[in-house]
């Protein structure tokens, strides 16, 4: 086998440096961190969800966006938009939908973190009930789920968490 020899007087072998190998490795970790923020982590699983998991999935999201989302809702689905400020006023961007799996019976009234109450309807979506910051925080927000003799309160802090409360 014969070497080549560099016009220095080393020899060159065969195969890859290590500057090489670390370049293919940076431009490998580019193109899949672009990928991976151009894909909704909701829409990888299609499962019914909990209300408390579809809030911290758009929590989540809203984190890895880096935007701010809005959480609609009425009587039949719950839709989720990026809120974006531009000169002409606020704009949303619809990201996902879906129907909701608990609860899907019951009559449904929401407190905003403003005092506001609000019972759904099925025309409701036009405005959005809780915002969630790339914070992780949220405005936050009073839930209370009732049907026939059944009666259920929830409350969404302002720092994300999800709990459930028998009396408000």
């Amino acid at each position: 086998m014969k070497m080549q020899t560099l016009v220095i007087g080393l020899n060159k072998k065969p195969g890859f440096t290590l500057i090489e190998l670390l370049i293919v490795i940076v431009i490998i970790g580019l193109m899949s961190s672009i990928l991976l923020l151009n894909t909704n982590i909701v829409n990888i699983s299609n499962s019914p969800k909990t209300l408390e998991e579809n809030f911290s999935e758009i929590s989540q999201e809203s984190i890895i966006r880096g935007k701010v989302l809005g959480w609609y809702a009425n009587t039949n689905e719950q839709a989720v938009y990026e809120i974006t400020n531009e000169e002409t006023g606020i704009i949303s961007k619809p990201i996902y939908s879906y129907t909701w799996y608990e609860f899907i019976d019951f009559e449904k009234e929401i407190e905003t973190s403003d005092g506001l109450k609000f019972k759904l309807s099925n025309d409701d979506l036009d405005l959005p009930y809780i915002l969630f910051y790339p914070s992780g925080e949220t405005t936050g927000a009073k839930f209370t789920f009732y049907n026939n003799n059944q009666k259920y309160n929830f409350v969404l802090t302002h720092g994300g968490e999800f709990l459930r409360t028998d009396e408000f």
